[in-house]
């Protein structure tokens, strides 16, 4: 914000949209898991992310920053992120579904608690610019891993749910899991209930993970600022 003279509460419009369109692309996305190999949307996301952060690392004003990443950053996110990995596991798992969902939903707040000290310290040192590179480095990277590690189903590897094999199965088994269609989902008081917790919950880590990533870049260009002079380098924010 340094860079283009503006005040920090405007990082909060890109958080904004961000979690507007993620929340948007997700139906789109949903039906595409459906639909299409999961791995292979994954990894699109990851590139999609990792295009969205070269492009922001040579932005020359605020606007293009909020759309790319309130726009390209947030529909990557959609992609290859917790609505991906949830659905990955749902159709892995069943005697231990909640456990495996506990598990899968730990990656997104752990993933902030870790990368925001990072985020500050590259801040402090690089510059933002070269930061989105470094992240951008970082997801590119997760698009072969997806390729590689993630599987749509156990069936694709000759398995049942829950590693077992085919034929520990009864055949006679023909239980389905009842459909819900769009309209029906919109409809249930439920979903918006849990909606609107799960906004929320983001909301308020997004918001953290941002200010806090900023706040500790400040301090140590205020610290350098303060002690013997030191190279430009260190004392960039």
């Amino acid at each position: 914000v340094a860079d283009f003279d503006l005040p920090i509460a405007s990082i909060q419009v890109g958080m904004g949209l961000f979690s507007v369109v993620m929340m948007g692309a997700g139906a789109g996305v949903g039906v595409l898991l459906d639909r299409f190999s999961i791995r292979w949307i994954m990894a699109s996301g990851a590139l999609v992310m990792t295009l969205s952060f070269l492009v922001m690392s040579v932005a020359d004003h605020p606007w293009q920053l909020a759309i790319l990443f309130g726009v390209g950053a947030a529909a990557g996110t959609a992609m290859a992120g917790p609505l991906a990995a949830s659905t990955v596991v749902a159709r892995w798992f069943e005697t231990k579904r909640g456990l495996a969902m506990g598990l899968s939903a730990m990656g997104p707040p752990v993933g902030g608690l870790l990368l925001t000290p990072v985020a500050g310290w590259l801040l402090a040192e690089v510059g933002w610019r070269d930061t989105l590179q470094v992240f951008a480095c970082a997801t590119f990277v997760l698009a072969p891993a997806c390729l590689f590690v993630v599987r749509n189903s156990p069936e694709e590897v000759g398995q049942a749910m829950d590693g077992g094999v085919p034929s520990d199965r009864d055949p006679g088994h023909t239980e389905e899991a009842e459909e819900w269609s769009a309209g029906r989902i919109l409809r249930s008081r439920s979903f918006w209930f849990l909606a609107l917790g799960v906004g929320i919950v983001f909301g308020l880590g997004g918001g953290w993970n941002a200010n806090s990533a900023r706040s500790s870049a400040t301090r140590k260009t205020l610290s350098c600022s303060r002690s013997a002079p030191a190279p430009a380098s260190r004392c960039r924010a």
